[in-house]
């Protein structure tokens, strides 16, 4: 399928040279074990597509900081964090 092809030629692409930045918005939100699971993923996916030089932009807004902040929690784990307040 025209999708398939599509995955497969970017992980080729990246496979051949990682990106230098990486740029999500309003990627996170909500919450529950579902949430998490999709999180999991999406952190699985930066580590997979980066690397050392990459730059990784998400920009987010905090709606429901409770539900919210252990994706954040994670994502500092495996990645160098820069915070930047607006």
């Amino acid at each position: 399928s025209r999708s398939s092809a599509f995955k497969q030629f970017l992980i080729y692409f990246v496979q051949e040279s990682p990106p230098q930045v990486i740029i999500a918005a309003d990627v996170i939100y909500g919450g529950g074990e579902k949430a998490s699971k999709v999180w999991d993923s999406l952190l699985e996916a930066l580590t997979e597509f980066s690397n050392v030089g990459t730059h990784i932009l998400l920009a987010h807004r905090f709606r429901y900081p409770h539900h919210e902040l252990p994706f954040f929690r994670k994502l500092r784990k495996n990645f160098r964090h820069l915070g930047l307040a607006t």
